[in-house]
């Protein structure tokens, strides 16, 4: 009697899946734990960004409080140059610095007013810039008021003056009485000279028509103060970093509203005649 042997194909056939769903289960856990990973490495990351933007602020706020506590002591503004003691603010360093600008360097909106100090000057020149971008007449005119004194007897006296390139020929905004501009410099496209006599005491520039950048250069005494404060802080758990913050303003003459420039100066009463 002869017998036969055969392999059992079932076996085999069992054997290699049993293979091919461990290798799937291993993948599929390769996969989640990789998922898993980057979520976790992903979280850490945010969670960081948010410490550093928590820590950022913070030492910006105290940076602010630096401005602030310059603002609110006029006698910070008397002197050329003054450095606020240091002191802390919310777990940081604050240090505040002032320095006087005897240039006015600043923006000006439309129908706003800046203020030039121009009191210890004596038949001495100021010029005045103005408009970095704008031209022709996209560009501001300039009212200026002149404040004089002569003994007890105050005095306002006016110029306007428009773009050199804005004729009333190709506008009709700008009458006779305004003279027009020379070319301008150091970056500005037109520029107004003027004198300024013993008996003046400020100026007020007014922009017409637009708002516009401007310098004025010649006025001996500070006509802003530029208030720099610094914040510093450690970085927690990394003793070799430190986050600062800085804020810089401009702090310029104390000036009256812009209608006081039409207010009618008398040294008596002023009387309705019917």
């Amino acid at each position: 009697m002869n017998y036969m042997l055969r392999s059992s194909p079932s076996v085999c056939h069992d054997s290699r899946q049993s293979g091919q769903i461990a290798v799937v289960i291993l993948l599929v856990v390769a996969v989640m734990a990789t998922l898993g990973l980057s979520q976790i490495s992903q979280t850490t990351e945010d969670l960081f960004i948010s410490s550093q933007r928590e820590e950022a602020t913070r030492v910006f706020n105290a940076a602010e409080s630096g401005v602030e506590e310059a603002l609110s002591d006029e006698g910070n503004f008397t002197n050329d140059s003054v450095t606020i003691d240091e002191f802390a603010h919310d777990d940081s360093v604050v240090n505040v610095d002032i320095t006087s600008e005897n240039n006015l360097q600043t923006t000006v909106a439309q129908g706003e007013t800046a203020t030039v100090d121009v009191s210890t000057l004596n038949n001495d020149a100021v010029r005045i810039y103005w408009s970095s971008q704008a031209t022709g007449c996209n560009a501001a005119s300039l009212m200026l008021a002149f404040y004089s004194r002569e003994g007890l007897n105050p005095n306002i006296r006016y110029q306007f003056v428009r773009p050199n390139n804005c004729t009333t020929s190709s506008s009709p905004r700008d009458g006779d009485e305004f003279a027009p501009s020379v070319e301008g410099s150091n970056g500005y496209n037109y520029r107004h000279d003027i004198t300024v006599s013993a008996s003046d005491r400020l100026i007020r520039i007014t922009p017409l028509y637009f708002s516009t950048d401007l310098l004025v250069e010649g006025a001996i005494v500070p006509q802003a103060h530029l208030v720099r404060s610094t914040a510093q802080t450690d970085v927690p758990d990394e003793a070799d970093r430190t986050i600062e913050q800085i804020i810089q303003v401009q702090r310029t003459l104390p000036a009256a509203p812009s209608y006081m420039n039409y207010v009618l100066y008398t040294n008596g009463s002023i009387s309705q005649s019917e």
